[in-house]
């Protein structure tokens, strides 16, 4: 019999463990990878004299994007919070010069609601990104 303490151990251990994975798909070519997005913030974070942090505007191609490809929930979006909602998001800069947010799609989308013009990113290149590539089993699911 597991006693409360174990149990309560147990899911700090879950919880702790927990990362943050985005999924890329090239639209055209089908070829994509897994991001550890919470491995790559915690780099960025302490190598911030070799990313960029970036202000950005809020443009309407990508409002499409947040808000049709992404998977925001709304209760995601409804319970952001400060220091949280103030955080830059996390994008991707991939080798063909393309950018792609993998972290902060649900603070983009509530900035988006707020009728904010712009927004911080801190963005890595992609090869300061591939250490932090996950390998995923066929069939996984992310959510």
């Amino acid at each position: 019999m597991i006693d409360e303490t174990e149990s309560i151990r147990r899911k700090l251990v879950t919880f702790i463990e927990r990362h943050e994975i985005f999924e890329w798909r090239n639209d055209e070519t089908g070829e994509g990878c897994f991001f550890d997005a919470t491995e790559i913030r915690a780099w960025a974070m302490e190598h911030l004299d070799e990313v960029e942090l970036l202000t950005v505007p809020l443009t309407e191609d990508l409002r499409e994007l947040v808000f049709s490809k992404r998977g925001i929930e709304q209760w995601k979006v409804d319970r952001l919070i400060e220091p949280y909602l103030s955080e830059p998001a996390l994008a991707v800069l991939l080798e063909d010069g393309t950018t792609i947010h993998i972290d902060g799609n649900h603070r983009l989308a509530r900035w988006f609601m707020a009728g904010k013009k712009t927004h911080r990113v801190i963005r890595v290149t992609f090869e300061q990104a591939k250490p932090f590539l996950v390998d995923m089993p066929k069939g996984a699911i992310l959510g």
